[in-house]
């Protein structure tokens, strides 16, 4: 570490005694698992400034709801650095892929997204998010883009551009036409869900946004290395809706929300396969490069839906994707 973070990091505790780097992510922001003799904290740098007052803001938002999240402790004067509490090393994510089924902790995370979904909407000042403030038309080309641009065009798939692209155009109005919108986490998985005493605390949210609400639900059941079963998807759902309900009593349909699912459930998948594609075939970051065939599995289990009937060229694209030589990454890979 360079001596602007040994000065911040002394100046918040002098008794610190040691720092090391948490495995980087897919984002510009780096982690340290700082302690002292006392404490452990955890140290983030990120050059972008913008970002981080996202952060602040909406961790003292989702704080006066009561949601599960980090302490900011200190704040750099240039705010390219703080301090957040830590909330340990225990991952949902990790639970589940250490045999444990995990489901009580699925529950309780997805009870608590759902109450903080809709309350946060009803304060949320929207000029305070960063970047976008909604899941709009221009980001949702951009997610099925990144998929097209970082992923598609590195397999020898076949598909005609005008065909994807009327594809894409009717997935962006469903989209965009999706019934419930309220706030959403935009990166909501297993991964940026933080167990502590047996209750989820939620990380990493400085992307939020206003969106449909199915969004986030998409997106911590179809984490493709959770790999969830169909039957704990389904009753996940169900748990999340009874939620949902109670919040919204007057104002809620089941076949209407599973619409607006279905359709954030396509649009999740290629986006996630195109940051795999991005971080893994050209960055060369072996988590992600490992995550592909997880991400063309899910794609391999929805292709056959009714859902699918409207998206051919996305079908057809899903039918390739699923071959065996298409599975093995080495084979297409450049």
């Amino acid at each position: 570490m360079n001596s602007l973070i040994n000065t911040f990091l002394n100046h918040f505790d002098s008794n610190i005694n040691s720092a090391h780097k948490i495995a980087v992510s897919g984002s510009g922001r780096v982690n340290y698992i700082v302690a002292s003799d006392v404490n452990t904290y955890v140290l983030t740098v990120n050059d972008n400034v913008p970002e981080n007052e996202s952060f602040f803001y909406l961790t003292d938002l989702l704080k006066s709801l009561n949601g599960n999240v980090p302490e900011v402790l200190a704040v750099s004067k240039d705010k390219t650095m703080y301090i957040q509490s830590y909330l340990g090393d225990k991952t949902l994510l990790q639970k589940r892929l250490e045999n444990e089924a995990a489901t009580e902790d699925y529950k309780r995370t997805i009870q608590q997204l759902a109450k903080l979904q809709v309350a946060t909407f009803q304060i949320i000042d929207p000029s305070k998010l960063y970047d976008s403030t909604s899941l709009d038309e221009p980001l949702i080309y951009r997610d099925l883009f990144y998929f097209k641009n970082y992923f598609l065009d590195f397999t020898p798939t076949g598909y005609l551009q005008s065909k994807l692209l009327k594809d894409f155009q009717k997935l962006v109005r469903k989209v965009m036409d999706s019934h419930y919108k309220y706030f959403i986490f935009r990166d909501f998985q297993g991964r940026n869900v933080m167990i502590k005493d047996d209750k989820p605390y939620f990380i990493d949210y400085q992307d939020g946004m206003i969106g449909p609400i199915a969004y986030d639900l998409v997106s911590i059941l179809w984490q493709a290395k959770a790999a969830l079963k169909a039957t704990e998807k389904y009753d996940l759902i169900q748990v999340y809706t009874n939620q949902i309900k109670e919040l919204l009593p007057n104002d809620f349909n089941m076949t209407t929300f599973i619409e607006d699912y279905n359709h954030c459930l396509i649009l999740r998948l290629l986006q996630v396969l195109g940051a795999y594609g991005k971080l893994g075939i050209i960055g060369n970051k072996p988590h992600f490069k490992e995550s592909i065939s997880f991400g063309i599995h899910n794609l391999k289990t929805i292709k056959d839906e009714t859902f699918m009937d409207k998206f051919p060229t996305l079908r057809d694209i899903f039918n390739q994707l699923e071959s065996d030589s298409m599975l093995n990454m080495n084979s297409w890979q450049n």
